[in-house]
């Protein structure tokens, strides 16, 4: 029978001689048709890509919002709100009934939260997408949250809580973020037991009637499925269904950039490995320097176990097991570069000057043949970021969420393939700065206190409280800026800037401002697309001036620049300056709270060193937000090279120089 098999067994190639002789096939092509999009009821948006090559469907529901949403004293609220909505179910599919229906038909349903979205993903068989959606829908419009889930939601919410700090590795990448962004931000914040504890049922539905719509939500839809037929059952389900009410902005996150190295070291003695971690400031990915970052971080520190941080630190040093650099970019707000390693206590000083010296190393232009390896991996890599539709479907998906052009793959790929070794180097040059890195320590600091001390000031993060009194609160503030009498002298200031965001469409704008805070008189220069507008509000009047024209601003709009001159933030540091400590309170934020002359409130929150890094003012029915970082000191005094105004699409000012005046010339606000 064995020889009957043989001699029907297809013949095969003979062996090769050497393994290094043996040829790959060529990859099958593949390519997955783009999804076609429907607008729906409401502001809803569905992408379809039809595949009826299996009796299946996948799909997912994306709804535009997510956990930095979540009220101060309530963080953590969006995922105990997500984890009660998926097991509590609905009234018509209650979570145990919904849990046996999916268990019966081999169907699945998650929901996942993050910091901008909420997700519902799906499977099923195409014959049991209907009711499947009628129980999807019915939960994402009406969730039953009963108290029972919820009561055991919290308690798993609690030991986690508890159990944060017990991996070093997680606990290290949460403290860098409460550094880079401040420990408030929506960025960086950690629940605590507290907060936990605070949330009942009522938020729950607060929470879901202020952020359900349809004109928060993209679908997509990839399986045996009709586009139409699928366009028409949504239309259907979206019925009746009003669209979300206004809501807060989500505020951009803000890198405080220091000015010099430091370490942020987190005692955990008795622990026999270190993690370290550094940071700076990153990009957009619609940056143009995007694509020769993305090159630059396989190369540097994530291509595989030949990159140069493995290479260095693992292979020839033996410190490490897993070590790397990479430029996280954003989707609408600029991400960051990020280090990491975990290795022995007493390695953590050459660990660390290891990684510095092959980030200081890359800045030179890259051997062709380095670059042309990590271009192959990224041509073999997207084949498996594309092998299905599902895939497909949820890159155009991210893309429509985030306003990207549907063509945004293409070009970077496009982009990726015609560079060179000096565009990748020169971008790395612009974009990093080791002279300036935020690095976070987790680990025994007997141990690597001495050690790390070389490479700036070290701070301890296990020590710091916060302010107890407001007295304390401007103690540590006019440490940071400079001292008080300076402020309290200072007649006004002057500034240049250059303006950019997705608000002002990729272009920038360089200005010229100064500030009178005497009486808000203000007076800015801009210049941009080839011409210059100089703008003046005086005691009396406003006004713009081109070559061409003068134009008198109406009151309403020379009172509101009046406002922004009096809400500036050094008129506020001025203010603060000379305030009286009864009018000043903190929050249970750490916050400084205050009012200004013309009854504008404000609330003012300092980061590491006693920087501020942001500012709210609330004047009217009129809210207003900036975050401030990469604080510079000049002639005595400290001030922010870095400003985001947030508002729908962030704003962000970068200041090139800074004069604070014991006087202004009155001619600067004189009329025309």
């Amino acid at each position: 029978m064995i020889y009957l098999l043989m001699l029907l067994a297809p013949l095969q190639d003979a062996l090769p001689e050497h393994p290094s002789e043996i040829s790959a096939p060529a990859l099958r092509s593949y390519s997955a048709s783009a999804p076609e999009r429907a607008s729906l009821p409401g502001g809803a948006e569905l992408l379809v890509i039809e595949d009826p090559s299996l009796p299946l469907v996948d799909g997912t529901l994306v709804f535009r919002f997510g956990s930095v949403l979540d009220p101060p004293d309530k963080v953590g609220l969006t995922s105990i709100a997500a984890d009660c909505m998926r097991e509590g179910g609905s009234e018509s599919s209650p979570g145990a009934a919904l849990d046996a229906w999916l268990d019966l038909r081999a169907a699945t349903l998650e929901l996942t939260p993050s910091e901008e979205t909420l997700s519902f993903r799906f499977s099923c068989a195409s014959e049991d997408l209907d009711e499947l959606l009628d129980s999807l829908f019915s939960l994402v419009r009406a969730p039953l949250f009963p108290d029972a889930v919820l009561a055991s939601s919290k308690q798993r919410a609690e030991s986690v809580v508890a159990r944060s700090e017990d991996d070093p590795s997680s606990f290290a990448d949460a403290l860098l973020l409460e550094v880079v962004y401040g420990s408030t931000s929506p960025w960086a914040r950690r629940p605590t037991v507290e907060n936990i504890r605070a949330i009942e049922r009522s938020d729950l539905l607060a929470w879901h009637a202020s952020n359900f719509g349809p004109d928060r939500l993209v679908a997509g839809v990839t399986g045996d499925v009709s586009k139409e037929a699928l366009a028409e059952r949504f239309s259907k389900l979206l019925e009746g269904w009003n669209p979300a009410p206004a809501r807060e902005l989500t505020p951009a996150p803000v890198f405080n950039v220091p000015a010099s190295t430091t370490v942020h070291l987190y005692d955990r003695p008795g622990v026999p490995q270190s993690e370290l971690r550094f940071a700076g400031p990153g990009i957009l990915r619609l940056h143009p320097d995007y694509a020769p970052l993305l090159l630059w971080s396989d190369v540097v520190g994530i291509g595989g176990a030949t990159n140069r941080m493995m290479v260095r630190l693992r292979t020839e040093l033996g410190l490490a097991y897993t070590v790397g650099a990479y430029f996280r970019p954003g989707w609408e707000h600029s991400g960051r570069l990020i280090g990491f390693i975990g290795t022995r206590n007493e390695a953590a000083r050459t660990a660390l000057s290891s990684m510095f010296e092959v980030i200081t190393e890359s800045v030179d232009p890259i051997e062709a043949e380095e670059l042309a390896e990590a271009l192959e991996r990224h041509r073999n890599a997207e084949v498996f970021r594309v092998d299905t539709p599902h895939e497909v479907l949820d890159r155009s998906m991210l893309l429509l969420l985030h306003g990207y052009p549907p063509d945004f793959w293409d070009k970077n790929w496009g982009r990726l393939a015609q560079l060179d070794a000096e565009q990748v180097a020169a971008a790395s040059r612009r974009h990093i700065d080791t002279e300036r890195m935020v690095v976070v320590a987790v680990g025994p600091a007997e141990v690597l206190e001495p050690q790390l001390a070389q490479f700036g000031e070290v701070i301890r993060l296990d020590r710091q409280p916060p302010a107890a009194a407001p007295a304390e609160w401007l103690d540590r503030l006019f440490t940071a800026v400079g001292p008080r009498e300076l402020w309290a002298e200072a007649q006004g200031v002057e500034y240049v800037t250059e303006m950019t965001g997705l608000a002002v469409g990729g272009s920038s704008a360089r200005s010229h401002s100064w500030i009178s805070f005497l009486d808000a008189s203000s007076r800015t220069e801009t210049e941009g697309a080839g011409t210059k507008t100089t703008m003046v509000v005086g005691p009396a009047r406003g006004w713009a001036r081109t070559t061409e024209t003068l134009t008198e601003f109406p009151a309403v709009i020379t009172e509101r620049a009046r406002g922004r001159a009096r809400t500036n933030l050094y008129k506020v540091l001025q203010v603060l300056a000379e305030a009286e400590l009864e009018a000043l309170s903190l929050d249970a934020e750490g916050r400084l709270n205050g009012a200004l002359a013309a009854g504008e409130r404000f609330v003012l929150e300092l980061g590491e060193g006693g920087f501020p890094v942001s500012l709210a003012i609330q004047s009217g029915g009129e809210d207003l937000l900036t975050r401030y970082a990469d604080w510079t000191s000049t002639s005595g005094v400290a001030f922010a090279k870095r400003a985001t105004q947030v508002q729908e699409k962030p704003i962000e000012r970068h200041l090139s120089g800074f004069v604070l005046h014991e006087e202004l010339a009155e001619e600067l606000f004189q009329e025309p």
